[in-house]
């Protein structure tokens, strides 16, 4: 029998979601029911359409998820599972299924001392903070985010989540320099690629800050944060 090959773990954009489906598609898949099997295989799905700007279809994908995780106590998967709900609800700019979502989140990874879904908990009550007007919050639970990633040995791929409301809040007080290292961040090749057409403005904006042209990376930066806006990074 064809085995089924499972790609769950956080992954970057270029992840495919055919992984997934050819799980799904397996006759091995079809027999196992309600599982941890297919709970993994279902959000693995899911966290490949999110990736990918594909809302609607990961909230079906995470719909499948989040009762198996729930029904048989797997305490990664339905760490995930809460963890993402959230980053779904915040991309569709909804505030209060993503404030609910993410105080489940956050009591249940802090249960369990999950420190990487812990950050991204922290790192959604920044962006919320942040749509509610309060930076100083804003920063806070940003910053405490990046210190959560700081201490696991995991390199965390999805910490846009924070530092583009540490963006924000450092373009809003005018620090320049900050905003430059968080883009910089942003950068790293072990994060999940922006799109490109945000991308395209954060690589211009490095290179005019490092060539001295400060005004120019402003600029970039400015409609950088513009764009992210659109994407509910902001």
């Amino acid at each position: 029998m064809t085995p089924v090959h499972l790609f769950v773990f956080d992954t970057l954009a270029d992840w495919e979601p055919g992984y997934a489906v050819a799980g799904i598609n397996n006759p091995r898949f079809q027999e196992a029911g309600d599982t941890p099997l297919v709970g993994e295989c279902r959000f693995s799905l899911g966290l490949g359409f999110l990736s990918r700007s594909e809302i609607d279809a990961a909230e079906r994908e995470f719909a499948v998820a989040l009762p198996i995780a729930e029904k048989s106590g797997d305490v990664t998967l339905l760490s995930r599972c809460l963890t993402y709900a959230v980053v779904l609800h915040r991309r569709r700019g909804d505030l209060d299924r993503a404030r609910r979502a993410a105080e489940r989140a956050l009591a249940f990874t802090t249960r369990h001392k999950l420190l990487e879904y812990m950050a991204m908990a922290r790192a959604n009550f920044s962006w919320l903070a942040l749509r509610g007007g309060d930076l100083r919050l804003a920063r806070r639970e940003a910053e405490a985010a990046v210190d959560l990633w700081s201490q696991s040995s995991f390199i965390y791929p999805f910490k846009w989540t924070a530092l583009w409301p540490l963006i924000a809040v450092s373009l809003a007080d005018g620090n320049l320099s900050d905003v430059v290292e968080h883009a910089r961040a942003l950068s790293h090749p072990s994060q999940q690629p922006l799109p490109p057409r945000l991308s395209r403005h954060v690589d211009r904006a490095l290179t005019s800050w490092e060539a001295g042209s400060h005004e120019a990376a402003r600029a970039e930066l400015d409609a950088a944060a513009k764009i992210a806006g659109e994407f509910r990074y902001l």
